[in-house]
């Protein structure tokens, strides 16, 4: 007995959850991404080096760490 392909119907159905796994991927790494210059940028890390890192616009560098408010500086910096 031969093993039929799955019709076009499914292999759409297959490739839209694959798609939309990658595209949570993406997100997840994204917030991750932003998550790690907002830390390098607390620990003291100049913007302009941050930029040269990671290819972002030292403006965009800026606007990222600011929304770290001060009261999430505060948590960050408290033991846990």
């Amino acid at each position: 007995m031969s093993e039929s392909s799955p019709s076009p119907i499914k292999q759409i159905m297959i490739a839209a959850a694959d798609l939309e796994q990658a595209e949570f991927e993406r997100d997840r790494l994204a917030l991750l991404y932003r998550d790690l210059v907002v830390e390098a940028f607390g620990a003291g890390e100049e913007p302009g080096a941050l930029s040269e890192a990671t290819g972002i616009p030292e403006a965009e560098i800026l606007r990222i760490a600011a929304l770290v408010t001060p009261a999430e500086r505060s948590r960050e910096a408290s033991p846990r």
